[in-house]
């Protein structure tokens, strides 16, 4: 695969892992460069410095992100079906990007203005997709944007908690994170979030 040679690809990659596992300002590009195995002087002609590379990441995060809310909304399905696709959606998009998604639902630096007035602007499209999965249960939360930066992070720290001590949970209950498990974890997340606690009285594992 020619374009994972390529120092723009290898400089991404790297960033992601190292900015997964710590803070923004804690990583210097140099570390960055030298995960890469690039010239420092790379990184300025690809992005210009590190608020570049970080602008790069927030964006192939929120794109994702829309894409999985988007994908989860057809027409002929009722509101349940949604949920249920959209939970499906969002755990594989945390299994096959996971360190993406820790930097993306994680603490994002709210210091860099390049990075700032993206993330306002994916948030903004992000809301206008979720609008659309809210009002198949009549929740208009254009009407109630409190809905909006409420129901929203709710549903994603559920993923976000579960992917970021995934190594603990292992320990601790001996758990195998295989296809089958997810799909049990995103059924068990989706009568959670649709009908609540007492949703789960009857549930038994397939």
């Amino acid at each position: 695969m020619k374009k994972k040679r390529e120092p723009r690809f290898r400089i991404l990659n790297a960033s992601v892992y190292l900015l997964a596992r710590n803070s923004y300002h804690s990583v210097g590009v140099r570390e960055i460069a030298e995960k890469a195995n690039v010239n420092i002087s790379m990184i300025s002609y690809y992005f210009g410095g590190k608020s570049g590379i970080m602008r790069d990441i927030v964006e192939a995060f929120y794109n994702l992100y829309i894409k999985a809310v988007e994908t989860s909304i057809l027409e002929e399905e009722t509101g349940e079906q949604s949920i249920r696709r959209l939970f499906k959606n969002m755990v594989n998009m945390f299994r096959e990007y996971t360190d993406l998604c820790m930097i993306g639902f994680g603490e994002l630096p709210n210091d860099v203005e390049e990075v700032k007035e993206l993330k306002k602007n994916k948030i903004k499209q992000l809301n206008e997709v979720g609008n659309r999965m809210s009002m198949k249960f009549d929740v208009n939360m254009t009407d109630n944007p409190q809905l909006a930066h409420i129901i929203g992070p709710a549903m994603m720290s559920m993923l976000f908690s579960h992917f970021a001590h995934k190594s603990t949970i292992k320990q601790v209950y001996a758990i195998e994170f295989d296809d089958q498990y997810y799909n049990d974890y995103t059924e068990v997340l989706s009568i959670l979030f649709l009908e609540g606690i007492n949703g789960l009285k009857n549930y038994k594992k397939v």
